[in-house]
């Protein structure tokens, strides 16, 4: 029968545990099996329904500037369909369907530019951008070779066709627009062309009516992302290159929103939305 092994006086003396005395005690360990716990799980509870807080307000502000842009994206259509719009009226009369360029000069002199709509006078050019008919003294925007990009754009959509003009006395971000005009035998031989000037159509006030709040702004940009037209002007940025919103926004046919950096580095959220016009890809974005 094995006996116990007689401990000598170091083993008899050691401590039964390397626990610290003063932690002990029956408060402490009360303190450290249940108090401490239940204090780490409070504080994962709160930063888990901070971030949710977070994540939820930030939701609602992208539902909100999408709505926002969606709406000024419409209003921004609704704009150039009333431009579409009365150059087809126009090219709806019949002195336009018949050789008859007496008639034609008299519709558009009558016409002008329509009641302030277009930034001159309508003209009729023919498929190679020959001006036909004016119902004005030949302005230098009628000259072909500022025609030529929106005929072959007008030939190849057969329909209504906007195309930026440069190097115009008319001022900058001005546009032409046109809309084909057809023969007797319903074969288009030309089209109705005016110039529409973005500065003059209230575009800014338009974009103003997104309230996006203090710090908030509203762009207009073109399939290349250059601003066309912002607001408010004391807080809307002079250019968006480098927002890696924009990007977001140009690689998207639809209307969305989302989480981005600006150039300075400023963390926010954009919202965007198309302007269904003449295939442009004009976008409206709210940040």
């Amino acid at each position: 029968m094995n006996r116990d092994r007689p401990r000598d006086s170091a083993e008899v003396n050691a401590p039964r545990a390397r626990v610290p005395r003063r932690l002990r005690g029956l408060r402490v360990q009360i303190i450290l099996w249940t108090v401490l716990p239940l204090t780490l799980v409070l504080i994962g509870v709160g930063f888990t329904g901070a971030f949710s807080h977070e994540q939820a307000m930030r939701d609602l502000v992208a539902e909100r500037d999408q709505a926002l842009a969606t709406v000024s994206a419409g209003q921004v259509q609704d704009l150039l369909d009333e431009r579409a719009d009365a150059l087809k009226a126009l090219a709806a009369e019949q002195a336009f369907h018949h050789p008859d360029s007496e008639a034609q000069q008299a519709l558009l002199a009558e016409a002008g530019d329509l009641d302030g709509l277009f930034a001159d006078g309508v003209v009729l050019v023919d498929e190679s951008g020959v001006v036909l008919a004016t119902g004005s003294v030949p302005a230098e925007w009628q000259q072909e070779g500022h025609l030529a990009d929106l005929v072959r754009a007008v030939m190849v959509r057969q329909d209504v066709s906007l195309v930026p003009l440069s190097g115009s006395s008319l001022g900058e971000n001005v546009y032409l627009m046109g809309v084909p005009v057809p023969d007797e035998t319903s074969t288009t031989y030309g089209m109705l062309v005016a110039p529409v000037s973005l500065p003059n159509a209230e575009l800014e006030p338009l974009l103003s009516q997104a309230q996006v709040g203090e710090h908030g702004a509203a762009y207009l940009v073109d399939g290349a992302g250059q601003a066309l037209a912002r607001a408010p002007a004391e807080r809307a940025r002079e250019s968006l290159v480098g927002h890696t919103g924009l990007d977001a926004a140009l690689q998207d046919d639809g209307a969305g929103a989302t989480l981005c950096h600006a150039p300075d580095g400023e963390r926010m959220t954009m919202a965007y939305a198309p302007v269904d016009f003449a295939g442009l890809g004009w976008r409206v974005l709210v940040e």
